[in-house]
């Protein structure tokens, strides 16, 4: 009798979300706009670019965020056209950013005087770092160029291989770094423009933020499959699965200690902003409030080496009488602190099957008043007599929020193959629930074929 094991695995990718995720409430910004880049400045105050993308209040922009939470936004030459990349200080203590929509790049003095350098129509600069040589260096991403302007706005261009289309920037081993998202590699340039590519071991990861380590490693965070990549001094690429799906990573940031703080690109699942250590430990952090209903857009470390985070902009519909509106909550920028440790169990029985449904209970446990956030996914693996796997699936995902102390249940839908094995023999099941934060709940099972009455 040829033998079939149908293997599940309930993946609950979950993070703890305190009541109060910063050390102190989260600072709003001008009406509609999402906090895009974060950068501390030599004046010790929180600089930013946001977007406006609802059309409230004033434009997109730059802003100042005091350590006593006051927030000023500076206009912009050309006004602020929606569409403002990253932001970096440059060696002689200005505040530089990359004006996308205006193809131009901003200088800003401490005081919030801004002046623009244009750039050719077309260019679109996305990503902005100080240089090793002093002088500032960004992404044409519309262009397929890098871009070097100096203290005078003397600029420069280096072409990049063809269809690279590069986002961001870190400097490294003398060099500047480069995110090619359409050539799926990262890319290493001398000052004087010479490009090495470095492709990543997988198609179509798309790289987009990168940001450098204490030890001249470089992470780069990936558009598709939910991975931190990691090239090492040597050229050597490591990849690390991080929670999310398949919308991929977005934004970095490093600690003092080499930590590498990333944003999952999954905002259904709302398990936003994680940690990786050096050799790959990954920890949660969690979210900027209880609910986790805005998304983190950006992330920084402060001078004291604790964690800054800027938001989107929450997006609500409602509206009666057969008129819809959109109301909106405004981004933010804070300051995380670590959350309060949760755990999840997996009472006895842990799985039970009712008509064309796997049935599993799940408890989160705190101290504190926090709330487990995440989803729980069914995947299957069905292999024939001689081991190999012949068929693969994922089926049903549930997304989650469960608040401390609370037990919930998820229906998760057996696929129609897996039940035809279930009525004919049982199926081994293991069932895996991983908090963030270091712990775990693992249960093995075996499901047995639905009695008939």
């Amino acid at each position: 009798m040829r033998r079939s094991t149908f293997i599940f695995l309930a993946w609950l990718l979950v993070a703890a979300a305190p009541a109060a995720a910063s050390q102190s409430p989260p600072i709003e910004i001008w009406g509609g706009a999402k906090a895009q880049s974060l950068v501390f400045g030599p004046d010790g105050n929180l600089w930013f670019t946001a977007n406006n993308f609802t059309f409230e209040g004033d434009s997109s922009g730059i802003g100042r965020n005091t350590p006593d939470g006051e927030v000023r936004q500076f206009s912009l030459p050309e006004g602020g056209r929606t569409g403002i990349g990253e932001i970096a200080v440059g060696a002689e203590g200005n505040i530089w950013f990359a004006h996308t929509a205006a193809d131009a790049i901003g200088r800003s003095d401490l005081e919030g005087h801004v002046t623009e350098f244009p750039l050719p129509q077309g260019s679109s600069p996305q990503g902005i770092v100080a240089g090793p040589d002093g002088a500032i260096w960004f992404t044409e991403s519309g262009a397929g160029r890098l871009g070097r302007i100096d203290s005078s706005g003397s600029v420069a261009s280096f072409p990049l291989p063809i269809g690279s289309h590069p986002l961001a920037l870190a400097v490294a081993d003398g060099a500047l770094w480069v995110t090619e998202n359409g050539r799926n590699a990262i890319a290493r340039v001398s000052p004087d423009g010479a490009v090495a590519e470095h492709p990543l071991p997988q198609p179509d990861r798309r790289p987009r933020a990168i940001v450098r380590s204490g030890d001249d490693s470089l992470w780069f965070s990936e558009e598709r499959g939910s991975r931190i990549g990691r090239l090492g001094p040597g050229g050597t690429i490591a990849e690390y699965k991080v929670p999310g799906n398949a919308r991929g990573t977005d934004a970095l940031a490093t600690g003092p200690d080499g930590t590498v703080f990333f944003v999952t690109g999954s905002e259904r699942a709302r398990v936003e902003v994680g940690s990786l250590s050096s050799k790959g430990e990954l920890t949660g952090l969690g979210c900027p409030s209880v609910s986790c209903d805005l998304p983190v857009s950006a992330l920084t470390v402060g001078p004291e080496g604790d964690l800054w985070y800027g938001t989107d902009v929450g997006y609500y519909g409602g509206g009666g009488g057969g008129e819809f509106q959109v109301r909106t909550s405004p981004g933010t920028v804070g300051r995380f602190e670590p959350p309060s440790p949760v755990a999840i169990t997996i009472p006895r029985p842990a799985l039970r099957v009712r008509g064309h449904f796997a049935h599993l209970a799940l408890i989160c446990r705190s101290p504190s008043e926090v709330g487990c956030v995440g989803h729980v996914s069914l995947e299957g693996n069905i292999r024939n007599a001689k081991g190999r796997v012949v068929r693969q699936q994922v089926s049903h995902t549930s997304y989650f929020w469960m608040a401390a102390r609370s037990r919930h249940q998820f229906s998760l839908l057996i696929p129609s193959y897996a039940m035809d094995i279930l009525h004919r023999r049982p199926l081994r099941v293991m069932v895996r629930a991983v908090v963030h934060g270091g712990f775990e709940a693992t249960r093995r099972f075996t499901l047995r074929p639905p009695r008939h009455h």
